[in-house]
């Protein structure tokens, strides 16, 4: 677990300097070097570890490096008065990691 908190801070870190595709790749990269990957069970855990830490597109991104197969969804709705609210995800085969996380339309994948 502490593995995938050092992600979340990297991520996190690194997406104050480069564009999330470019994180994506960088995630990877260092998720690679750990050399164990992590199952379903212990990515949907660490959802709700990691949550008090970084933004959902940095855990989303941490969790996925670690996770074979998986991607990032990044959605967009509109709220009233014109807000806009976005969330990333994790998806695994097209379908949400965890129940509940999708929101409004998909407006990238990584």
């Amino acid at each position: 677990m502490l593995s995938l908190h050092a992600l979340n801070l990297a991520a996190l870190v690194a997406l104050a300097f480069m564009k999330p595709r470019e994180v994506r790749g960088l995630m990877g990269r260092l998720g690679a070097k750990l050399h164990r990957d992590i199952d379903e069970v212990t990515a949907r855990d660490a959802v709700g570890r990691l949550k008090p830490v970084g933004t959902c597109l940095s855990r989303s991104l941490a969790i996925a490096a670690r996770l074979p197969n998986a991607e990032v969804v990044i959605g967009v709705r509109k709220e009233g008065a014109g807000d806009v609210r976005a969330h990333a995800w994790v998806e695994l085969g097209g379908k949400p990691l965890v129940d509940g996380e999708v929101v409004g339309e998909e407006l990238a994948r990584l």
